[in-house]
């Protein structure tokens, strides 16, 4: 009864498998995250209408749509969600208005600096809707971001540790085959059979140099290991 009391008392807890409250954690931010993109993009879609409105309608007019453009691999599927996407309207001869997306050194500059009809009336409006639109843009691309750093390197770093953790598992086995003395059984006991194996070690050493004496024969030095 005592090596089970002293089992229950000394042996360490092993609880193994997932970090639950870590991956709520997890999961409960990633949800946030994409419940405020989903609000920051309902706001933008309200300034885009704006703009629409209020922009004169002229060759290289700013326009602001969403439309699938980069693409996210979810179980081996590529799939697209709609983004918002800048470019210019250009008006064709046929009189439709065909939608561009700004590439070059277009990119780096200003939305203001790209509107057109400036100084006619009500161009302080389709500034300040524009300013809004470039601000809503940058914090859609921060919260993106944060998405995206979490996944990045994701499946290869997976696989990599899947690999691993399949061979640390095989040499764990294997040392399993080699561990002569389970103290978690019973510490009391597994003492005891280390104290018979040294008793049983010096009466072999006892009875060769016994042995020895009676046969006249010298003493050799004793060893180290077996006086220890």
């Amino acid at each position: 009864m005592e090596s089970v009391l002293v089992q229950a008392q000394n042996a360490p807890r092993v609880e193994h498998g997932v970090a639950a409250w870590r991956m709520r954690a997890a999961i409960d931010d990633v949800k946030k995250t994409i419940d405020v993109l989903f609000q920051l993009d309902s706001t933008l879609a309200m300034w885009i209408k704006q703009l629409h409105r209020a922009q004169p309608w002229r060759p290289y007019r700013v326009a602001v749509i969403f439309s699938k453009s980069s693409s996210v691999l979810v179980d081996g599927v590529r799939n697209y969600d709609p983004e918002p996407i800048i470019g210019r309207m250009v008006q064709a001869k046929n009189g439709r208005w065909r939608f561009y997306r700004l590439r070059g050194a277009l990119i780096h500059m200003k939305l203001v600096d790209l509107r057109v009809g400036k100084g006619l009336p009500g161009d302080t409006v389709v500034i300040r809707i524009l300013e809004e639109i470039e601000d809503l843009l940058k914090r859609r691309a921060e919260l993106m971001e944060a998405l995206v750093a979490s996944r990045r390197g994701g499946p290869g770093k997976r696989s990599a540790l899947y690999a691993h953790l399949t061979r640390s598992a095989d040499k764990a086995i294997d040392l399993a085959e080699r561990v002569k003395l389970d103290w978690s059984v019973d510490p009391l006991a597994a003492e005891e059979t280390l104290r018979a194996a040294r008793r049983e070690k010096i009466q072999r050493y006892k009875a060769r140099k016994s042995a020895e004496a009676s046969q006249g024969l010298p003493l050799g030095p004793a060893s180290g290991s077996e006086q220890s």
